[in-house]
């Protein structure tokens, strides 16, 4: 298939439109050049802050100056709780391969060793 025969080819397709645009009447001639001045002018207008740098730097600036100052003046953060000592205290316990009966009358132990202690000194 040659590429200039087929219907579909981006070649054909570019010389049908070019065929079609010198076929545009003046008054249609005259109504695109006025939408594409206006569009023009308002595309003018709409970027007008993109070509104002002296603008962001000044924006950049101001941020970099409130950020400065809310960094110098937040809150100190205290140190994070430690771990309470008691928390190992218990840690013999819970380790231990003896029963916890032995556990539950400690009080018992203790007094009957401060007794024998008492006795003996």
């Amino acid at each position: 298939m040659i590429p200039g025969n087929d219907p579909i080819h981006p070649t054909a397709i570019k010389a049908h439109l070019d065929q079609r645009c010198e076929e545009i009447d003046a008054d249609t001639l005259q109504r695109i050049r006025a939408s594409r001045v206006a569009a023009l002018t308002k595309a003018e207008t709409q970027n007008n802050l993109w070509k104002r740098p002296a603008a962001y730097s000044l924006a950049g600036f101001a941020m970099l100056a409130i950020m400065s100052v809310a960094i110098y003046f937040a809150p100190i953060r205290e140190q994070p709780p430690q771990l309470a000592n008691t928390a190992f205290e218990d840690l013999p316990i819970i380790l231990s391969t003896q029963s916890l009966e032995f556990f539950e009358n400690m009080d018992f132990y203790i007094w009957m060793t401060t007794e024998i202690h008492d006795d003996l000194g």
